[in-house]
């Protein structure tokens, strides 16, 4: 179990990494705000929730978001 965890983990924080590419390729990102607001601001609630219960391959999930959004935030502006 706690290999698909793992597994689950890195897929779930990976999936926004096309996005990313394609954002960083383009220059520029044409998500939405209130798309890139709720989930960025879902992540870190989220984070914040699991953080005293250290299950690390949600931890390692979320932070791996955080990142990803936080960059697509940064093409966004």
């Amino acid at each position: 179990m706690k290999y698909i965890a793992w597994i689950s983990g890195l897929l779930l924080g990976a999936c926004a990494v096309p996005e990313v590419i394609h954002t960083v390729q383009k220059g520029t990102n044409d998500s939405s705000w209130i798309f890139l607001l709720m989930w960025g601001l879902g992540e870190i609630g989220f984070f914040i929730y699991v953080l005293p219960k250290r299950d690390y391959p949600l931890l390692f999930n979320y932070v791996l978001n955080i990142i990803l959004i936080s960059i697509l935030i940064y093409y966004k502006f």
